[in-house]
């Protein structure tokens, strides 16, 4: 099953960039929204072969969510993978520069069942795909949002 959208910002490529790599920054706002995240390769810059442990409230429990960064490519695009309860992922995320001060933002995100429960739950999420994607698209728009203002703060 696959996700994808897009979104502009109003600020350089490199300013994004900066903006989505900053881990403390990413700390505070999951620890704000009652994520809970543990560093698996140490508080450095993201880069292959850095790693996660989140923590995310689904449905009345706790998932634990292992993400490790594939591949970098600065200020131009991130490759993460993921693994929960029999479910694999793959998320792109790329930028590409509009303009001097103006950035799209792309994310894709490939979900690949892994058990027999999760192709289950894949099977019926397709039933879901319409709000799912408007779901995805709310959470892009509002990293978009976040990553603007956060640019613009700081004079980026």
């Amino acid at each position: 099953m696959n996700f994808s959208d897009r979104h502009d910002i109003d600020a350089p490529i490199e300013a994004v960039f900066a903006k989505l790599a900053d881990l403390a920054c990413f700390d505070a706002a999951a620890r704000a929204r009652g994520i809970d995240l543990r560093h698996l390769s140490g508080p450095v810059q993201p880069g292959p072969g850095s790693a996660w442990v989140i923590g995310v409230p689904l449905r009345g429990r706790r998932v634990d969510v292992e993400v490790s960064v594939v591949d970098t490519v600065p200020p131009h695009q991130v490759m993460l993978s993921g693994f929960a309860e029999g479910m694999a992922c793959l998320a792109h995320l790329e930028l590409t520069a509009l303009a001097a001060g103006r950035t799209r933002m792309t994310a894709q995100v490939e979900l690949r069942p892994r058990t027999v429960g999760a192709r289950l739950l894949v099977r019926s999420a397709v039933l879901a795909r319409r709000r799912l994607t408007a779901g995805f698209g709310r959470i892009l728009a509002e990293l978009a949002r976040e990553t603007e203002a956060l640019c613009r703060r700081s004079g980026g």
